[in-house]
């Protein structure tokens, strides 16, 4: 089985792939899969990516990706430009909502990754679950478990053939863990913080003002 890991850099990711590297075997299958889709902080991500798979010893695909920005321009220009990246409220969760995000991530790496000859694939993604007053889940919904049984099922159906069935599994391996708590283990872990690359923004240093910023201050 190919197991691809749509890997941006950030915390979430890179304590995901910590924790993956004491209790599963990351061999030649396996790859770190990071997606330029013109974000603001694209350069700075990818930056974050190589020194982490270097790290770890992890193969590394790019996918680059021209149209997104441009499809969600009028909603969301700060996450392309880098230049409005703090919110009013970083606690507004729809504020910071990207539409169709991981359907168009998620889709698109099963597009570029396909082969016919590996038909059965698995998509990590680094999500995590929020303590909110009705319970625990993932804010978004492009977040849930519900939501990665559902795209299985699409791309299951949507990239087989009748004479090629074709596989997928979505899951994120920190699904069970808050932010809070990935935090935690980063500093547990003694993870070098400098080059995780949560920020909004194009850099060359952290905002320290968008929310992904905010969460990791001390």
């Amino acid at each position: 089985m190919k197991i691809y890991f749509l890997f941006s850099g950030g915390l979430d990711s890179v304590v995901a792939l910590d924790m993956m590297s004491m209790t599963e075997n990351i061999h030649k299958d396996f790859a770190l899969v990071f997606v330029d889709y013109k974000q603001a902080a694209a350069t700075m991500e990818y930056r974050s990516v190589l020194y982490w798979a270097q790290k770890y010893g992890c193969r590394t695909i790019r996918l680059d990706l021209c149209d997104y920005e441009h499809l969600l321009l009028q909603t969301n220009p700060w996450i392309f430009f880098g230049d409005a990246v703090k919110v009013n409220d970083p606690s507004n969760k729809d504020a910071l909502f990207l539409p169709g995000r991981n359907i168009y991530l998620i889709s698109v790496a099963a597009v570029g990754l396909y082969n016919r000859r590996e038909k059965n694939t698995k998509f990590l993604l680094a999500t995590h679950k929020e303590i909110l007053p009705d319970g625990q889940y993932n804010t978004h919904g492009d977040c849930c478990p519900d939501f990665f049984r559902a795209m299985e099922m699409a791309l299951t159906l949507g990239m087989s053939t009748p004479t090629t069935p074709m596989r997928y599994e979505i899951t994120s391996f920190v699904k069970d863990y808050t932010k809070a708590e990935l935090i935690k283990i980063a500093k547990e872990r003694s993870l070098d913080l400098s080059m995780v690359w949560s920020c909004y923004g194009r850099g060359p240093e952290p905002c320290g003002e968008c929310q992904h910023c905010i969460e990791l201050k001390p």
